[in-house]
Formats: structure tokens, sequence, C-alpha cells
């Protein structure tokens, strides 16, 4: 194998951990995602999280001589930092919302916002749990907010990136002929780490998650784009 490379697929099913060499897959793991937390707001299980994609990255990267790799999730997943860089996750797409709630967030979208998104029920719509962790910043200590791909980048590189991808799907969060955020999100940027290209290379590996060397790590996407 001259080029292996790994792709950590977390889906709303199934987390996969894949080894792809020469557009080819040469192994995988596959385990259940049972990740979701059923309180009053339903959310994602970090610590649990953390230790699957810690565990099976290390276990990979043992086995081969990974060069690359690069997260892919499933969509309208939120997520965000405190001021001590505590991470946690924001309200599950299967939330349900108010009917308050839903009207106060589509007045903030503006004619000229582009966001090219269909209205979809509970938190499906990313821009719903943007708006939400903004509202609720001083509650919940909010200091960064991202998404799925961004946050396993994070854990991954310990750098904090958005891309398009994920802002532009079905999530009112994304001016599509501006390419840049919705004017609602653009005036509070400073809750949301610097938008890049999809796939493009942000960092290294932790050295605490390898000891091969410098291990590129590309920027996180949707898994439908």
């Amino acid at each position: 194998m001259k080029n292996p490379n790994l792709v950590i697929d977390v889906g709303q099913t199934f987390i996969k951990f894949v080894v792809i060499d020469n557009y080819k897959v040469i192994d995988h793991v596959v385990l259940n995602n049972k990740l979701l937390v059923k309180k009053k707001i339903l959310n994602y299980n970090i610590s649990k999280l953390k230790k699957i994609i810690f565990s099976n990255t290390k276990k990979i990267l043992k086995k081969y001589n990974i060069k690359k790799i690069i997260p892919i999730t499933h969509g309208s997943a939120s997520f965000f930092m405190n001021k001590n860089e505590e991470c946690f996750s924001g309200p599950h797409f299967l939330q349900r919302t108010s009917n308050s709630f839903d009207r106060a967030f589509f007045n903030i979208i503006k004619k000229d916002d582009y966001t090219h998104s269909i209205k979809l029920n509970c938190f499906h719509n990313l821009g719903k749990s943007f708006y939400y962790l903004i509202k609720n910043q001083k509650k919940l200590d909010v200091v960064k907010i991202f998404t799925f791909p961004s946050f396993i980048n994070y854990l991954l590189t310990g750098k904090l990136y958005l891309d398009k991808s994920y802002l532009g799907c079905h999530s009112f969060s994304w001016n599509f002929k501006k390419s840049k955020l919705i004017s609602f999100f653009n005036n509070h940027k400073k809750f949301f780490p610097k938008v890049i290209q999809s796939g493009k290379e942000i960092g290294f590996l932790k050295r605490d998650l390898t000891i091969k060397g410098k291990i590129k790590v590309f920027n996180g996407i949707h898994d439908t784009s």
C-alpha cells in the first residue's frame, strides 16, 4: 500500500472508520451509533464520542501507515465550546421546536440571504441550532459554535474551522450568492470559526494520537456533499 488514507464517517445509524488506498476500500470498522442522550434536550454523549474516535483511530494507525485523515458526518448537528474550552452538543435534530421559536427563527431570514433551504421540522434546519445557542449564549456560556465535522477535526488537531458543504445543506445558515453566513449569523460572527474550503488541509494529527510522524488532517464535510 502506497497511500492509505482514513475516512471517519459518522452517520445517523453507524460510525465507520474506512481505510482507502488507491480508491479501494481495504479495511473498515463499523459501529452502531448509540451516542444520543435522551434528556430534556436531545444531544450527543461527548465523552463516548471522544473514546470511539480516539480508540479506533489509534487502532487503525497501529495497523496501517495512514497518510491523511478526513471526517464526514450526517447533517444538522451543532456543537459549542465554553470559556473553559469544554465542548458540548447543541440540540439534536430530532428535538422538537415550538411554533414561537420557529417564527422567531424564520423572522431573522432576510430576502437577500439566498439560503436555498426548505423548512424542516424540529432542529433539522441547522440554523435553528445556531440561533438557539446564540439566544442562550449567557446561560450556556457559549464562546464558539461549530458543526459535527468541525468538532471531529478539533478532536484530531485542536483546530476549529467550518466548511461550506455543511453550512449550505438545508440549514438557512449560508448565503450562496455572497458565499458567507447569512446576515444574522454574520452579525454574530465572533461565535463562529473561520469558514475555509471543504477538504482543505488544516493541520496534523495530535502527537498524543500517533507515534508515526505527521499525519495530515483535512477539513471535514457533509456526508451527502
